[in-house]
């Protein structure tokens, strides 16, 4: 761990391969791996075994740790288009995941956007239910894109996105559209815990906003939703009359509509 750490602190950024000799005595080759696997310099460079022999003597698993294995016996042409073509393969996986990415992510706050959301729903088994649905929005940020700039409503933004994030442990969070959030949670056990959950992003939101002097909040409804057809079909119809009387009557707090 300490000897790759060192050594790509010495490198730029442009590794294309790694090589590794399952039989080696003079690292403990699972544990290099490994290390290799969780360096985010290296997370995503492929790895190449290179074994002596087919019959070697080596622990086998290590050839599924790698990417591609391959013995030295095979002519030096074999080993270069084999090399390019696990190059070439990984960098087009790179792109493909960063476009996955890139689809279902709101760019300003990382957090999932609404395509992303209908995803991660479609994945949900009936034992994530009952759950509690927040639909939060924050108040005034057409007053700071109006007096500030739209800067600093980004900046509002990403930092509800930031707050929110904290949360995010086996939870839902998404972007729903401007400047509303959607935020699923199953941890909860009752109207009252809800309520308290709701009032804590809002304040949490407002004293960091307040921190960057932006003079915002944010309102929320919180409906539960008991199966996974009661979710798809009334995602926000439940929530957003909640969040429409917070809005309305108790401005910068979280009402809990249980209809």
């Amino acid at each position: 761990g300490d000897g790759i750490n060192e050594f790509i602190t010495t490198k730029k950024d442009n590794f294309a391969l790694i090589l590794i000799n399952p039989s080696s005595k003079i690292y403990d080759v699972h544990k290099l791996v490994h290390d290799i696997r969780v360096n985010p310099k290296l997370v995503n460079v492929p790895i190449l075994a290179l074994i002596d022999s087919p019959n070697a003597n080596f622990d086998r698993s290590i050839i599924n740790d790698a990417d591609e294995f391959m013995c030295k016996h095979h002519p030096c042409e074999d080993f270069v288009k084999r090399a390019k073509n696990l190059i070439k393969y990984h960098d087009f996986q790179n792109k493909c995941d960063l476009y996955s990415y890139e689809a279902n992510h709101d760019f300003v706050t990382s957090l999932l956007n609404r395509r992303g959301l209908k995803r991660k729903i479609e994945e949900l088994d009936n034992s994530f239910f009952p759950c509690y649905l927040y639909l939060f929005d924050i108040d005034n940020l057409k007053s700071v894109n109006d007096s500030s700039g739209h800067e600093s409503g980004d900046k509002a933004i990403a930092i509800f996105g930031n707050v929110i994030n904290n949360f995010s442990y086996n939870n839902i969070i998404a972007r729903y559209g401007g400047d509303e959030f959607i935020f699923i949670t199953n941890k909860l056990k009752n109207e009252k815990e809800a309520l308290e959950f709701g009032e804590k992003i809002s304040i949490l939101y407002k004293k960091e906003a307040e921190k960057e002097n932006i003079n915002v909040s944010c309102s929320s409804g919180c409906s539960v939703f008991t199966s996974k057809k009661d979710l798809e079909d009334n995602l926000v119809k439940k929530t957003d009359k909640g969040l429409y009387k917070a809005k309305n009557v108790n401005k910068g707090h979280c009402i809990f509509l249980n209809e």
